[in-house]
């Protein structure tokens, strides 16, 4: 299982949950972001995610209401 943690930087720092396969994680990505992640990327993430660490992707874009929609639940309240 892969944790995803997404956090508004913008304006009052929410955080919001997901739990779910690396597939599962790959296909949230790929919905929420504004930029083309390409194969390549992915293929970092799954690495660093391999060695069990962290890892971080910029720049994604989402209304909050689309978050909620795929799964994500908010945790920082």
């Amino acid at each position: 299982m892969v944790r995803v943690l997404l956090v508004e930087t913008t304006r009052a720092q929410s955080i919001y949950e997901g739990f779910g396969t690396w597939p599962q994680c790959r296909d949230w990505i790929a919905q929420v972001s504004e930029c083309v992640i390409f194969g390549d990327q992915f293929a970092a993430i799954e690495k660093r995610l391999e060695m069990k660490r962290l890892a971080t992707i910029q720049e994604v874009q989402v209304s909050l209401g689309r978050l909620e929609s795929i799964g994500f639940c908010r945790v920082d309240s």
